[in-house]
């Protein structure tokens, strides 16, 4: 795994990468400045991205506005192997997120953040998908 700081406009952030490999190789970053002490929603930076390192069948698609910002991003990936890759670049990025998350906000909790915005309750990853050890 590497980490470096990069910065995204004059906030600088803390970022994580890491590469998953089967018969494609997938390098996933993931990083946040998390809460910040100026309190303003526009302060707070976050990144995640994917990038082909290896036989990797990936396609991406965005839709920007007349303003150039973007709307929306789809990610399409071909194959078994890079659902198994993007599935543990996922995980590795949400792990990532909240414990940089939880540094700058100490009582910071995933399962009240997604009920509050959805209504449903999250149910606990693992009863999802569970990830075998020897693939992360």
């Amino acid at each position: 795994m590497k980490e470096q700081t990069i910065k995204i406009g004059r906030v600088e952030i803390p970022v994580k990468e890491q590469e998953f490999a089967d018969c494609n190789i997938l390098s996933v970053k993931a990083g946040t400045s998390g809460w910040t002490v100026r309190g303003s929603k526009w302060d707070c930076r976050t990144l995640f991205s994917v990038k082909n390192e290896g036989c990797t069948v990936m396609r991406a698609n965005v839709d920007t506005d007349m303003m150039g910002y973007t709307d929306k991003v789809d990610i399409y990936f071909e194959g078994e192997t890079e659902l198994v890759t993007f599935i543990c670049g996922l995980k590795f990025a949400l792990d990532t997120l909240l414990e940089q998350a939880k540094a700058t906000i100490p009582d910071f909790d995933l399962e009240r953040a997604y009920k509050d915005r959805t209504g449903e309750f999250l149910p606990p990853v693992e009863e999802i998908l569970p990830i075998d050890e020897d693939i992360k």
